[in-house]
């Protein structure tokens, strides 16, 4: 998924009016080892009331179709020399979860079969 901070300075009622412009503000294409790469930067600003609510930027990487019966690239493995570990183990749920939070509803997250018969990849997508 990549980078995405956000900065709240306005808080959201619920039922208030709140207008959402984006805009595209950076993009780039890179060859990596699962093939072409897009890197796609999007600035969301919200606003209730005229007043700018939450400023966020959404970094998105978009990779070319996964090629059906191809082996996945190798994993990156975590640095060694971190002070600390812990190993998630994502689950359907968790990876619906996680995309819920995200706003990136792909089946391909959270759907083991439709990510593997449908769109040919070897097990879910994992975020990021």
């Amino acid at each position: 998924m990549g980078r995405r901070p956000f900065a709240f300075s306005v808080s959201l009622i619920v039922g208030s009016e709140i207008s959402r412009e984006s805009k595209v503000l950076k993009v780039s294409e890179k060859e990596g080892r699962s093939g072409r790469l897009s890197f796609v930067t999007v600035s969301y600003q919200i606003r209730r009331a005229h007043k700018l609510a939450i400023d966020e930027e959404h970094d998105i990487v978009y990779r070319e179709p996964a090629v059906r019966g191809a082996p996945a690239p190798a994993p990156t493995a975590a640095p060694d020399n971190a002070s600390w570990k812990r190993e998630i183990v994502p689950t359907e749920v968790l990876m619906f979860r996680y995309s819920a939070l995200t706003f990136n509803g792909h089946r391909i997250h959270y759907d083991k079969p439709y990510a593997t018969q449908a769109e040919g990849y070897p097990n879910l997508v994992v975020h990021g």
